[in-house]
């Protein structure tokens, strides 16, 4: 197919507000810039965003929200399996640190793979470590 262009601002608006009037008739509310949805039956998940609440995301170019920091995981797929082959050893070796020291793991049951590499040492310096970048940095 050939791509078609977007329509210009002003259709663009008139488009908007004829498909408000359209949702809100059969009984949706807006509560977000551009999602409807009754009471009750919101997105959880896009509220943790706008709520600033922390949130684990995984997989190629996925962003994660921990301790106030945004971290992304790498867009291309070679990257990105670098990056599981570094977090993969930095959690054998964070288990051997743990285990020897007597540190206890507290991230483990929710947090997933990218918590436990940060151990006790603090999330922080596992996405440094692990070459994690925060949003909005160049990709590996």
């Amino acid at each position: 197919g050939t791509l078609k262009a977007l329509p210009d601002e002003a259709l663009a608006a008139e488009m908007y507000r004829e498909a408000s009037a359209v949702l809100r008739a059969h009984g949706l509310q807006r509560y977000e810039v551009s999602s409807f949805g009754r009471e009750g039956h919101r997105s959880q998940h896009n509220s943790a965003y706008w709520r600033n609440e922390p949130f684990f995301a995984f997989g190629l170019g996925a962003t994660s929200h921990l301790d106030g920091v945004r971290l992304a995981r790498p867009r291309r797929m070679d990257a990105y399996e670098a990056f599981v082959r570094r977090l993969e050893g930095a959690e054998g070796a964070g288990r051997q640190h743990r285990a020897a020291g007597g540190q206890r793991l507290t991230t483990r049951g929710s947090g997933g793979a990218a918590a436990s590499a940060a151990g006790d040492r603090g999330f922080a310096a596992a996405q440094a470590e692990l070459g994690v970048r925060e949003e909005g940095v160049e990709a590996m």
